[in-house]
């Protein structure tokens, strides 16, 4: 008799337990549909220079662009690596760093000379995902509005962490700190006179470790 009991009592907990993983299983097919999946983060600035030459370069020129981006500051000693012709389509650079960069890169996808670029944008470290970057410059004034705009997929399962994780949050602030510091670049190379571009500010094929 205590025999049968236990049994009985074995096969309600293993009903229970299965009634309990198949509400998880409908309340996660659920949230997958619910959930967002896709995510933009956009965010602009107004730099008060009319050298739109200045801010081009910053936008287009790896060696002028890692020098404002947010994260380049998060490993000094991060490993780069640039290919093709700076400021041309089809140039890149990839990165590979500690935890808080991880490894990735960036391409020139499409541009338009002092209004627009296109940039396809691959992390591999710490997650895989393939994302767009733009950048447009229209005239504001006596100055120009850069801004700057992040959008991508998110496949199920991972669209779920959208619902408990706001992107435009987590990414918003970089984005302002990064168009902060272009500004103040921008203003401060305007003011300078220019240098004539040579064949050694073009990088092709190059490896630098910083």
């Amino acid at each position: 008799m205590f025999a049968s009991k236990k049994n009985s009592n074995h096969m309600k907990a293993l009903k229970i337990t299965g009634i309990v993983l198949a509400a998880l299983v409908v309340i996660v097919v659920i949230l997958g549909f619910i959930a967002p999946k896709e995510f933009k983060v956009e965010r602009s600035v107004i730099i008060p220079t009319d050298n739109k030459e200045v801010i081009f370069k910053n936008l287009t020129h790896w060696n002028e662009f890692l020098k404002w981006n947010p994260w380049s500051a998060m490993d000094p000693n991060q490993k780069l690596t640039f290919s093709g012709e700076e400021g041309t389509v089809g140039s890149s650079y990839t990165w590979e760093g500690n935890k808080d960069v991880g490894k990735g890169s960036m391409t020139i996808a499409a541009l338009k000379e002092n209004e627009m670029v296109d940039m396809d944008l691959h992390f591999i470290k710490p997650f895989e995902a393939k994302n767009k970057t733009y950048f447009n410059m229209t005239q504001e004034g006596s100055g120009y509005k850069v801004n700057w705009s992040m959008s991508g997929k998110s496949d199920f399962p991972m669209n779920i962490f959208g619902l408990f994780m706001n992107m435009d949050k987590m990414i918003g602030a970089d984005f302002e700190k990064g168009l902060e510091s272009l500004k103040k670049k921008c203003i401060e190379e305007a003011a300078t006179p220019s240098e004539p571009v040579t064949a050694d500010s073009q990088t092709t094929d190059t490896t630098i470790v910083k």
